[in-house]
């Protein structure tokens, strides 16, 4: 299997970070109210998918190109939302009109309140009315299936079944690069990774050392300590695709070939050092983690029975 980088990790939306689902996008004038996608005949407009990511990113400067990609990125989240919407309603836990127009409802008091004139609230959230009624449909019916669903049970069994990813576990890793260029070149992206599963029979094989590999191969800093890098924790210090892939391996196991912005890697696993943490002390984290894992089975559940067209 490999283990490919998401920009994504950047985009934190209002909404559970999905999957890649790679797509490629053009956007046009946010004024031209350009169909960035649809589906099952429901639009998601480009200017929704630019004012999603204009959230995300905050007070942040990004360049042209990383930009476009989380544009990508952002429209491959609002699709999976819309999936996710439709399961709701399917399983029966999604909002009702009646909800929604309450929210609604308790929206334009509050504004009333303020002195703001319905219009005006609008504008200031940077919405209009049907787009707005889509988020509060959102908000009532992810809440309510997170609170189904994201029981202490559910978060206890999670980190049972994940508690090296949780329990402040270490792992003591070695990896070797190769680095592509250009680096978003799928040609180049692709044929990295053949050699790097190439590279990596040989060290199965027995024809070659994993740090002898390194040194002869890896182009990172690392190379002439056998790729060593000490350790690591599930969260940090290395990009989410390498440290994802490092605690899935067993001690002396070298992992698959992992894609992340710096290239592709060879991943060994030398030592794991335990962690302590119980499921309380970490709640927070696995909350979230729950919250994607949950995101993601339902995307996934109604993907097949979606139509998603551009």
């Amino acid at each position: 299997m490999i283990v490919l980088s998401r920009i994504g990790a950047l985009v934190a939306l209002v909404f559970a970070q999905a999957g890649s689902l790679g797509y490629g996008m053009a956007f046009g004038a946010a004024d031209e109210r350009t169909v960035a996608a649809t589906v099952d005949g429901q639009s998601i407009y480009a200017d929704q998918v630019d004012r999603e990511l204009t959230r995300a990113l905050g007070e942040r400067t990004v360049d042209a190109e990383t930009r476009d990609k989380l544009r990508r990125e952002t429209l491959r989240q609002m699709i999976d939302r819309r999936l996710v919407l439709q399961y709701l309603t399917a399983s029966g836990a999604g909002a009702n009109q009646a909800e929604v127009d309450r929210a609604v409802q308790r929206l334009q008091k509050l504004a009333a309140d303020q002195g703001i004139a319905w219009p005006e609230f609008l504008e200031r959230r940077g919405t209009d009315e049907p787009q707005l009624r889509e988020e509060l449909t959102w908000q009532i019916g992810w809440s309510r299936f997170l609170e189904q669903h994201a029981t202490d049970e559910n978060l206890q069994r999670f980190f049972q079944q994940h508690r090296r990813e949780f329990d402040g576990t270490q792992i003591r890793a070695a990896h070797i690069l190769l680095r592509v260029e250009p680096a978003d070149d799928a040609k180049q992206i692709r044929q990295t990774i053949a050699r790097a599963e190439q590279l990596r029979q040989r060290i199965a094989g027995g024809e070659l050392d994993f740090a002898e590999a390194a040194k002869q191969f890896s182009q990172a800093p690392t190379a002439a300590d056998g790729g060593e890098i000490g350790l690591i924790g599930r969260r940090g210090p290395m990009p989410e695709p390498f440290s994802a892939a490092a605690f899935a391996l067993e001690a002396g196991q070298v992992s698959p070939p992992v894609v992340s912005v710096f290239g592709v890697h060879l991943i060994q696993c030398q030592q794991i050092v335990p962690g302590d943490k119980t499921w309380q002390q970490v709640r927070g984290d696995l909350h979230q983690a729950v919250s994607r894992y949950l995101f993601r089975w339902a995307a996934d559940r109604q993907r097949p029975h979606a139509r998603i067209e551009f």
